[in-house]
């Protein structure tokens, strides 16, 4: 053979090799526990570590009319609000068996572990305290037994059980601040610390029906779909307890997606709202009615999830575990009048402090319509449903019907269609690139907005997957939204790699620079992931796509489907933004618009398309009662129920008559929401102008106030 030939097989096998070794499942994970349903955990030692009385709290310092104040028996926190005449303390002031300052979760070959800090530290004083400038810092260390809690990490024996976690408070601007280095964090060898929840108790509302001190009308404000409020004095059985996954994929039993790491409390004229600040990839909001623990305590609070985990058919397998900061942020308010609107206020505030959110008001005055068109599924004429020469006629049809804020979003365009493969050339199907230069040139003149539907967290190849713990890449189905009308079967596509969203952000960057597009809209970046392969976490993952996402705003506009609040800093639009609940309402679980009064005024929004409702006019009154862009998906297949001319007129001219009435209120903050009867909702401005909107087919009088069927009406 010659030497030529020899070299030629040598890099064959080694091409071979490392095609082998991408295709094989190599396990990410770092411990792993045999299947045990064996729970183990500290029986109540002493109640009254629990609870705290108000003669124990001692001040610690003061911000404004806030003291923050230690509670020298229980260890716990408290903040006074002085105008509220308010305490908010870590633990309950009745009597209960499970308040706690924090809980955690662990699992060892033993089975799974429940440790609080009052049963197994307090109890054992097993804690230390040191005072700052702005607030305390405490140590709880966390063992099943009172000899192995006072031990240091060098003197402990061997499959012992210690946990220690420091916890900072702060009282800052009047904002308190509770934070774990989580890097600081120990745990004994043998166990992984699964879920670690801050203040779970705190602000908690004991059950109306048991305790004197409950108030009729206090409530619990979550993140589920766009936002709702948990009436505490009325008892449901489906909303008893709850899960929200922020920028999670929703499912479970009993688990929803956020958006928005905020939730709230509410208690007769007094308020406290949350926002989680850092670590919000890693956590979920838990709501749980009285009815739902032993203690009759409605609560709402952070969970982080440390250690991510997999269930196998053998075992429980563990990744990295988490050693960035978790923090979360509170806001005390006063005279709410048992509102929710107030805490909305308070979380858009936290947000902006923390990043989240854009400084300032948006500078536009009127909504715009948000109108999507989807050309290919696949890419391939066959399964085509419009060309770029057809949007830019629907388009002047809108301008000729005086809709004058057009954005365009081009689905499906580039190659691969909606299943988006490598690269971005604009498919004949679409039209091609001439037909997409006549459409943009045609936008620039007449003021619309061309953005590009693209995917920067999805891939078509497993080769550059992210990886589950067992090695897995990670799958997602993309899904045809025009069947049965194109026939497209649906495709499986990947989950990005962490370090192949830098590339993807490059690649889109490069190969679409010459295009004339106004921006890009980025359709999937809703819901996050971890990539074990490359030792990135969920938060990690996270910091990725805020960095890739920048850098594509620095270019051109950045549109975002979803709302992941995570990266909202650097959009421009917001598509797709939830205006439902996922769980059943009822009279004491009532859809709000919580994401939409935190936005509104300082990004424009949209909620799905409304064509895509049973209702057009029905749907578009919502986009009136959440100040939102209108918004519709159309394609051009007369078959299609997304056919634009079955629509196209009716939303043109709603649009327009809206714009009439209430466009200058675009870039307002919404102050009230309120329904206030049957399908009747009033909305409240900060420049003093209310809408009422009534969704009955029949007239509402208010006052002298008439709205007519189906309709609204603007006063002030």
């Amino acid at each position: 053979m010659s030497r030529y030939c020899k070299r030629f097989l040598s890099v064959a096998l080694i091409v071979i090799l490392l095609l082998l070794s991408a295709c094989a499942k190599i396990p990410a994970g770092v411990a792993s526990f045999p299947l045990t349903n064996e729970i183990r955990s500290t029986p109540t030692l002493d109640n009254s570590l629990h609870m705290s009385f108000k003669e124990d709290l001692e001040q610690i310092v003061s911000s404004g009319r806030f003291t923050l104040l230690y509670d020298k028996r229980s260890a716990g926190i408290a903040v006074y609000d002085s105008a509220a005449v308010e305490y908010w303390t870590a633990l309950p002031l009745w009597v209960n068996s499970s308040g706690a300052v924090l809980t955690a979760a662990l699992r060892s070959d033993s089975g799974r572990y429940y440790l609080n800090s009052q049963d197994n530290s307090v109890f054992f004083g097993s804690y230390e305290t040191k005072n700052t400038a702005d607030g305390v810092d405490i140590v709880y260390r966390m063992s099943d037994d009172a000899e192995t809690a006072n031990k240091t990490p060098e003197t402990l024996p061997a499959g012992a059980l210690l946990v220690s976690v420091p916890v900072s408070f702060r009282l800052t601007d009047g904002e308190l601040r509770v934070s774990v280095d989580c890097a600081q964090i120990f745990v004994s060898e043998g166990y992984v610390l699964e879920t670690l929840s801050l203040l779970p108790y705190f602000g908690a509302l004991p059950d109306a029906s048991q305790s004197a001190g409950a108030s009729f009308g206090n409530f619990l404000l979550v993140p589920d779909g766009c936002g709702a409020v948990m009436y505490t004095d009325r008892t449901d059985a489906a909303t008893e307890n709850l899960t929200f996954r922020v920028y999670g994929d929703g499912s479970g039993i009993n688990v929803a997606n956020a958006a928005a790491g905020c939730f709230g409390i509410g208690r007769g004229n007094a308020a406290a709202a949350c926002v989680i600040t850092e670590g919000d990839a890693i956590a979920s909001v838990r709501a749980m009615r009285a009815s739902a623990n032993t203690d009759a305590a409605n609560l709402v609070y952070a969970e982080f999830s440390l250690t991510p985990y997999e269930i196998t058919k053998k075992n429980y397998l563990y990744g990295a575990a988490y050693t960035g900061t978790v923090e979360l942020r509170y806001q005390f308010l006063s005279d709410t009048s048992g509102a929710y609107a107030p805490l909305a206020a308070a979380c858009r505030e936290m947000l902006i402090r923390g990043g989240f959110l854009p400084d300032g008001a948006v500078q536009v005055s009127e909504y715009p319509m948000n109108v999507s068109f989807v050309f290919s599924v696949n890419g391939r004429s066959s399964t085509a449903a419009g060309t770029l020469e057809q949007a830019e006629e629907v388009a002047g049809l809108l301008k000729a019907k005086s809709v004058n804020g057009i954005n365009l979003l081009l689905s499906g365009m580039f190659t691969g269609g909606l299943y988006q493969t490598d690269g971005y050339g604009v498919i004949r199907a679409a039209g091609g690139k001439k037909e997409l230069r006549s459409l943009c040139e045609y936008a620039l003149a007449q003021n619309i907005s061309v953005y590009a539907a693209v995917n920067l967290l999805t891939e078509a190849s497993a080769f550059r997957a992210a990886k589950a713990l067992n090695g897995e890449s990670r799958k997602i189905t993309v899904h045809n939204p025009l069947y049965p009308y194109v026939t497209a079967r649906e495709k499986t596509r990947y989950s990005a790699a962490a370090g192949q969203i830098e590339q993807n952000v490059i690649r889109l960057l490069e190969d679409t620079r010459k295009l004339k597009l106004t921006g890009y809209a980025v359709n999937d970046a809703a819901v996050l992931y971890a990539d074990h392969g490359a030792g990135a976490d969920t938060q990690a993952v996270a910091g990725t796509v805020s960095a890739g996402l920048a850098s594509v705003s620095a270019q051109k506009a950045l549109a975002l489907r979803g709302g992941n609040f995570r990266f909202l800093r650097n959009a421009a639009l917001v598509t797709e933004l939830p205006s439902e609940v996922v769980f059943t309402q009822s009279e004491a679980y009532v859809q709000v618009p919580l994401l939409q009064m935190i936005l509104h005024g300082t990004l424009i929004y949209s909620g799905s398309p409304c064509n895509k409702d049973e209702i057009l006019t029905i749907s578009m009154l919502r986009c009136v009662e959440y100040g939102a862009a209108f918004a519709v998906e159309w394609d051009f297949l007369p078959q299609s129920e997304l056919f634009y001319e079955r629509t196209y007129s009716e939303a043109a001219d709603f649009c327009v008559r809206a714009n009439e009435a209430l466009g200058d209120l675009a870039g307002r903050r919404i102050t009230g929401h309120e329904i206030i009867s049957d399908g009747v909702s009033v909305v409240t401005y900060d420049s003093g102008s209310i809408v009422y909107v009534n969704y009955n087919n029949y007239s509402v009088n208010i006052g002298s106030i008439s709205v007519p069927p189906y309709d609204f009406i603007r006063i002030n």
